[in-house]
């Protein structure tokens, strides 16, 4: 009498199969990290509409990049393989920012929502973070 295949699976056999299910689960949880990046964006902000003191000053960001989602700090975002563009939107001002994928330079500008030129703008540098700082 042959017994079903089901049924055949002896000790060495449930424990590959449960094996199998524990490094099927750890390689979820790692595609679903690699879904989302942590990066900090230091650089130099330039502004001509501020007062004397704050026409240049530096700025250390850090941005969530949700690749599934599309989005950064939960902003819809426009994400290809070259760049990661989103808009900040605030009373006045529609603030454009854009990173590159490859040289990780960032990228912003921002002008008046009734008109005009930029009102400020900057430039600096995004690395990922694979750590929390505290």
């Amino acid at each position: 009498m042959r017994v079903p295949f089901h049924l055949q699976c002896d000790f060495g056999c449930a424990r590959r199969a449960a094996l199998a299910a524990a490094t099927f689960l750890a390689m979820s949880a790692a595609a679903q990290a690699a879904e989302s990046l942590v990066l900090l964006c230091k650089g130099t902000q330039f502004c001509s509409s501020c007062s004397a003191d704050q026409k240049q000053t530096d700025f250390d960001w850090t941005y969530t990049i949700d690749f599934a989602a599309s989005t950064v700090d939960g902003l819809p975002a426009t994400i290809s393989d070259e760049r990661i563009t989103w808009i900040l939107t605030a009373p006045g001002t529609k603030d454009q920012r854009e990173i590159s994928r490859y040289s990780k330079k960032f990228h912003f500008e921002a002008t008046p929502t009734a008109g005009g030129g930029v009102s400020y703008y900057g430039d600096g540098v995004c690395e990922p973070q694979t750590q929390k700082a505290f």
